[in-house]
């Protein structure tokens, strides 16, 4: 079988091999239906489709909620299953979509680790800011605020643009 010839294909000449990697929003909204309906479009049209999830609506509990600050930090765990998924599947391109609380920048890691250091290419889709603001936004009562840029994440717990100033600060650290 040859592809045809509006599909994607991969430097051996089959079809490309994609994996989708999100960790979705506890409260479902648009950025989750643009996901699941490019996950379908995808499938529905003859691609290879691979997806990794980790929910926040699994997060409820104190103990999962501090488990959840630590892995959005740094988590080998999920760094070794998205480095595995890709060897397991064949993987050609990774598309990287909400990567905090649950799976973390290492998503990255896991990534480049693959295929014996090699790698595969990522596309990564930003739909906020939480990987340069701890609020996500850049905004602060309702203007736009570049205060945390370049590694000052700090501000936001000085100003408690998250639930509270406790919030902010974790955030911040987070960060």
């Amino acid at each position: 079988d040859v592809p045809e010839a509006d599909q994607p294909i991969n430097r051996l000449g089959e079809l490309l091999r994609e994996l989708n990697v999100n960790n979705p929003h506890a409260g479902r909204g648009g950025y989750e239906v643009y996901f699941f309906g490019q996950n379908r479009i995808l499938k529905e049209n003859g691609h290879f489709l691979k997806t990794l999830e980790a929910d926040n609506a699994d997060v409820v509990t104190l103990g999962q909620k501090l488990s959840a600050f630590a892995t959005s930090i740094a988590s080998k765990r999920a760094a070794k299953r998205i480095k595995d998924l890709i060897e397991d599947h064949r993987i050609d391109l990774v598309h990287l979509h909400n990567v905090l609380p649950l799976l973390s920048p290492d998503a990255i890691t896991g990534c480049r680790q693959a295929y014996d250091g090699r790698g595969v290419p990522i596309v990564m889709k930003l739909a906020d800011y939480k990987l340069t603001c701890p609020a996500g936004q850049h905004l602060r009562e309702g203007k736009i605020c570049t205060k945390c840029l370049g590694g000052r994440e700090y501000w936001a717990g000085i100003h408690g643009c998250r639930e509270n100033h406790l919030w902010s600060t974790a955030y911040a650290l987070r960060n």
